[in-house]
Formats: C-alpha cells, structure tokens, sequence
C-alpha cells in the first residue's frame, strides 16, 4: 500500500506499507499510517511528525485501535503499547485465556479495563469477561456466558471512578443470542445489577453519567439508574 503525504499542497514523502488497505489517523505527535490485509489483525505503521518527516516505520502483530498519552494502543489477542518516539512496544497486556477476542478497551487513569470473549472449552460455552489491570493488579469478572461457538461478540465499556458499565452482545452458531448491560463496582469489579433487552435489541453505544447508564440500541436508548448497596 502506498502513501503519498502533501504539505500545503506540496509532495513531502512518499511511504510503501505492506498490506491492500490502508488508513490514517492524527496523534499530537504527528500523523500515523498504516496498512493491512482484510480479515487479519496484523498491520504495518509508519509516523510523521508534522513536518512530515517520517520518525519510524514497524510491523506489528496487532492492529491499531486508538490513542492514548503518548502510546498507540493496538489489538490481537493481547493488548500492545507502542511508544510514539520510537514505535518500540512499551508494554503488553494479555488475558489468562486462550483464544481470546479483545472487544473493547477503556483506560481511565492508571487503570487499564478491557472486555474479552471466547469459548470456554472445558464448560462448553462463550464466556465474555471483564478485566482491570493497575500496575500489577489484575481483577475479572463474568459478564455473560451464551451456548455454543461465538460468531458475534461486542462488549462495550464506560467507566467513572464509582462504576464500570458494560453493553453486551454474544451471538453463537446455534442461533442464540443475548443482549444487555452490566455494572460493575470500579475498584474490584464486584457485579451490582445486569439487565437483557428485548429479543433482536443490540447495543450501538454506551454512556456512563454519575449513576446513570445510557445505553443506544437498535431500538433507541434506554438509561438505568445505578442503586448499589456498596
């Protein structure tokens, strides 16, 4: 894939990435490329600064899924840090899980909370899980569990110092599928309340307010007010 860069209407590089699509996106430390083929979560990126010089050019296993202070955070089966100054992999989370699909990532501070899908060979089902990594402590807990072989999974997730909200979608081969929203205290993720929608009612969005939970589905949005006993 190649990629032509113009200041002011001026050729300023040219770059060659490896992959049939590609796309770019702006990080204060300048302007990100990157290729990939269809299908795959492996990608190529390259960084320019704003004068459009390039600062460096990598490979990665993992595809690029969003910014945040200083790092590009990308996604396979784990989670990957990737320093702006250098493009050199900084850190790296991953599930105690096989065969995991990271859905959904939240960072808030210096906690890092993140949604994971994947069949439990040993209960023979989906299991969809919620994790909280600070430092050297790592927490879970059982968001939903869905019949079968997963072949749609969306955990979506938003967070405030009180509360952890998660919408949920899992879908498997034998047609059956579950959607609804979860809450979760923030510091030990201790389940309060879930609620499921109505059948074929998928979450889009959601929106964490003090106590209050929105939720945009197919069919609208519905909003939840969080009464916790702790």
């Amino acid at each position: 894939m190649n990629f032509t860069l113009f200041l002011n209407g001026t050729l300023k590089a040219n770059m060659t990435l490896e992959g049939v699509e590609g796309e770019y996106f702006c990080i204060p430390e300048g302007v990100v490329v990157y290729s990939y083929y269809p299908g795959e979560r492996r990608s190529s990126m390259a960084l320019f600064d704003y004068n459009l010089t390039p600062v460096w050019k990598e490979k990665y296993q993992a595809f690029p899924e969003m910014y945040h202070n200083g790092s590009i955070i990308l996604v396979d089966s784990c989670i990957y840090f990737v320093n702006t100054s250098d493009g050199n992999v900084s850190r790296k989370i991953c599930p105690d899980v096989r065969r995991s699909y990271i859905s959904h990532i939240r960072i808030l501070g210096e906690t890092v909370y993140y949604t994971v899908g994947y069949y439990d060979i040993n209960l023979w089902k989906t299991r969809a899980l919620i994790y909280l990594v600070r430092d050297k402590e790592v927490k879970k807990s059982e968001i939903a569990t869905i019949e079968g072989h997963p072949l749609g999974v969306r955990l979506l997730i938003d967070a405030n110092d009180e509360y952890v909200a998660v919408a949920y979608y899992l879908r498997d081969e034998l047609r059956n599928e579950k959607d609804g929203v979860c809450v979760f205290t923030a510091g030990s993720l201790r389940k309060i309340a879930c609620r499921e929608f109505e059948d074929g009612e998928r979450p889009v969005n959601i929106k964490l307010e003090g106590n209050i939970v929105y939720v945009q589905t197919t069919k609208g949005v519905k909003a939840y007010k969080i009464l916790s006993p702790w």
